[in-house]
């Protein structure tokens, strides 16, 4: 069995000259445990090679943005799936849909027809099956712990993952997951049940404003999954539905969205994000209208 990676948090050793993720995010403190931690991941990674890490996701889809963004951040490596086969993410995903990652070994249905269980990674020979965006991007952002995407220390960690809840039950699951998919025509659009959405929509922007006055980040001093898993949810209703007059009462969160995708580690996935002039599938609008940063 292939042995975990140290843990970044308990290694003890002198200080070298380390290059920053993250210019001017972190203590000398942080800089002289993580110049150590870096040290040992390349030492531990040379000794353990890689298993192969495939993402099976709808391309375009903003739930595979948080993996691919934080594989950015933290240097990983990820392939992803092309063509996209929605039956492998199927067949793959213990809840039947995408996206997944396989980790090593074989894909269920290949585990199978090689006289294997195929049970989804209950099998040595069968890749393990982590699906879920943010339970990804987690796993991702693990195999780096050093770089901080998960927090440092327990409480901040845990205000990680309560934002990362935040973006995946107060967001994807909920309005922008309906706006998106019914201004693009995926599902018929009901005047009342838009209203309703863009209704959770302000309420969770406003929570949003008010944790972010002041602040540069949701959580600590550094890009965490928090502000990735948050943005990536908001990326396309800020493309497609909220306009200017939508915005225009979230300003901090405006300030801080367009913080985030102008880092080249967002650009790398999402591309340049122009932010809504008009609402896609408004009344009279044949199409989408976008403008570019104000």
């Amino acid at each position: 069995q292939r042995p975990n990676p140290p843990n970044p948090h308990d290694l003890t050793d002198t200080a070298e000259t380390h290059t920053e993720l993250t210019p001017g995010s972190r203590t000398p403190e942080e800089r002289q445990r993580d110049s150590v931690t870096d040290r040992t991941y390349v030492r531990w990674t040379m000794s353990h090679p890689s298993p192969s890490r495939v993402l099976h996701a709808t391309p375009g889809s903003s739930l595979a943005f948080p993996p691919l963004v934080a594989a950015e951040f933290a240097g990983v490596e990820l392939e992803v799936a092309d063509p996209f086969d929605p039956s492998i993410a199927t067949s793959s995903s213990p809840i039947g849909r995408d996206p997944v990652l396989l980790v090593g070994g074989r894909r269920p249905d290949e585990d199978a027809a090689a006289g294997g269980d195929g049970a989804g990674g209950t099998s040595s020979s069968t890749a393990a099956a982590i699906f879920g965006g943010v339970a990804i991007a987690k796993y991702v952002s693990l195999l780096r712990a050093d770089v901080g995407l998960t927090g440092y220390g327990v409480s901040e960690s845990a205000e990680v993952d309560s934002w990362c809840d935040f973006a995946s039950n107060a967001l994807e699951a909920g309005p922008c997951g309906s706006l998106v998919r019914s201004a693009v025509g995926l599902v018929p659009r009901g005047a009342s049940s838009i209203e309703m959405a863009k209704s959770d929509l302000r309420d969770a922007l406003g929570v949003l404003d008010f944790r972010l006055r002041g602040r540069e980040y949701l959580v600590g001093e550094r890009m965490t999954l928090a502000d990735i898993t948050v943005a990536s949810a908001l990326v396309y209703p800020f493309k497609l539905i909220c306009d200017a007059d939508f915005r225009d009462p979230y300003p901090n969160v405006v300030r801080w969205f367009r913080a985030c995708v102008e880092r080249g580690e967002f650009r790398a996935v999402v591309g340049e994000v122009k932010l809504c002039k008009r609402e896609l599938g408004a009344p009279g609008q044949q199409g989408g209208v976008l403008d570019g940063h104000q």
